[in-house]
């Protein structure tokens, strides 16, 4: 098992960074390498870098930044672990340095400049050190925008008003950019020590993922006999060695380890890295819907991650008890603190993680206040903290929890009658049909976070 170490960031710093990973990394370790020509280009890479990759480490602060806030809008459960090379005074130094040599020692050939992207702090003790004024340095920080022309402009614009002399930018894209328009730049690259301080970080988060990852996994089958049962027994005999084949073919694919406990149940060995990617990052999981249209059969999944073969079977028993009640073929998942996620049902539907825990003394007071129990208020705390929208309808719940709408309809106005949610509009569903009531949950958003440190 190989952790992916995604390499962000424009060809030649991310050739440099991989030039200094160790070679004893290369055991555990496999390099993908993202190569950008704009900066903002990472809003385009985000879901591909979150969906391939463990590990994400970026050869700069400005990438980093644009891609957390594109990875806080996917709402992953389990999201790539990421890191940034840090720009740091020693790299302003440097370029300093550069300019001294090449202005023949003279600071008013090369000041004012404008310069971008450094903390404060960092370019004052910088300047100090070499004896220049702050006055003559015009630092860009607060620009909003996430695009490689808007960053140029303001250097520019700087520029040619006679501010600046210099352009100093740790952002690739917009030294190429200000260089196409004559205006002197110098790019801030990091340092060979700023580079190693990020891959010590990247070596042990590797460690912690394989470990993590190599935890045991024990998926949980169970089977439910087709609507239409099959004329006689032989019938039913051979649709169930079909279903029991396509299991095996799938255990002997993926290398895991298989008994059949009973005539309608499997239990698959594996581990946590092979679910984790069967699953699609633990949101769909299309064995069970596959098995489902090759044999007629409602095939339910409860999948448990444990550091012994024995939690991860408790855990996958535990996962599956909440399939009992589903019409539909579902799986949930166990972690190893106990907290639960599901239904995965469809790929593009996220699962709601939840806790059957109720020792929170937050969480018992909701429950109190309301009359629910705990399991079904941590699922609305994940269901609000995951929804796109501040509102939501019977039918997004209904969708959510796998249950009727009339389930549904009678819990959103519990809810309410307990002052937690109220009614705030209507909406016209596809097609025709009578307008759905929007609600607004009130629950505290700082409970959920606090469930799921």
């Amino acid at each position: 098992m190989k952790i992916i170490l995604g390499i962000v960031g424009p060809e030649d710093l991310v050739k440099r960074v991989q030039e200094q990973v160790r070679s004893t990394s290369a055991v555990l370790i496999e390099i993908k390498p993202f190569h950008t020509h704009l900066f903002e280009e990472i809003k385009q890479l985000a879901k591909e870098l979150a969906e391939s990759c463990d590990i994400l480490l970026f050869t700069g602060p400005g990438a980093y930044e644009l891609y957390k806030s594109e990875e806080a809008k996917m709402n992953l459960e389990m999201p790539p672990v990421s890191v940034y090379v840090r720009y740091d005074g020693s790299a302003l130094y440097r370029i300093l340095y550069e300019l001294a040599i090449e202005s023949g020692g003279d600071p008013s050939r090369f000041t004012p400049f404008t310069i971008d992207r450094l903390p404060p702090d960092e370019i004052n003790e910088t300047l100090q050190e070499v004896k220049l004024q702050n006055e003559k340095v015009i630092v860009i920080n607060e620009l909003a925008s996430s695009s490689t022309y808007d960053w140029s402009d303001i250097h520019e614009q700087h520029f040619l008003a006679g501010h600046s002399k210099y352009a100093i930018t740790c952002l690739t894209s917009v030294a190429n950019e200000l260089a196409l328009r004559s205006v002197p730049v110098k790019r801030v690259v990091p340092t060979y020590s700023s580079i190693q301080s990020a891959l010590q970080i990247v070596y042990a988060k590797v460690e912690n993922l394989v470990q993590s990852q190599s935890q045991m996994a024990v998926i949980l089958l169970k089977w439910r006999l087709p609507d239409r049962r099959p004329k006689n027994r032989f019938s039913a005999y051979r649709a169930n060695l079909k279903l029991q084949e396509s299991i095996i073919d799938f255990c002997e694919s993926w290398e895991a380890s298989l008994t059949f406990s009973t005539d309608n149940q499997a239990i698959i060995y594996t581990t946590m890295s092979v679910v984790k990617e069967i699953t699609n990052n633990f949101r769909y999981f299309p064995l069970i819907q596959s098995l489902g249209e090759q044999t007629g059969n409602k095939v339910f999944a409860g999948i448990g991650i444990g550091m012994d073969a024995l939690k991860a079977e408790y855990n996958a028993e535990q996962a599956i008890q909440f399939t009992d009640a589903k019409a539909n073929p579902c799986a949930y998942v166990m972690f190893t603190d106990g907290q639960l996620l599901g239904p995965l049902l469809q790929s593009d539907r996220m699962p709601l993680k939840f806790s059957t825990s109720a020792d929170h003394p937050a969480l018992l007071k909701l429950a109190e206040q309301t009359n629910l129990s705990a399991v079904t208020l941590t699922r609305l705390l994940s269901l609000q903290s995951h929804h796109p929208r501040a509102d939501i309808s019977v039918h997004h719940v209904a969708k959510a929890f796998d249950i009727s709408l009339r389930s549904a309809r009678r819990l959103l106005r519990q809810i309410e009658t307990s002052g937690l949610a109220r009614v705030v509009g209507e909406e016209q569903p596809p097609g025709r049909g009578r307008p759905r009531q929007l609600y607004r949950l009130s629950l505290p958003e700082e409970l959920y976070q606090e469930l799921n440190k």
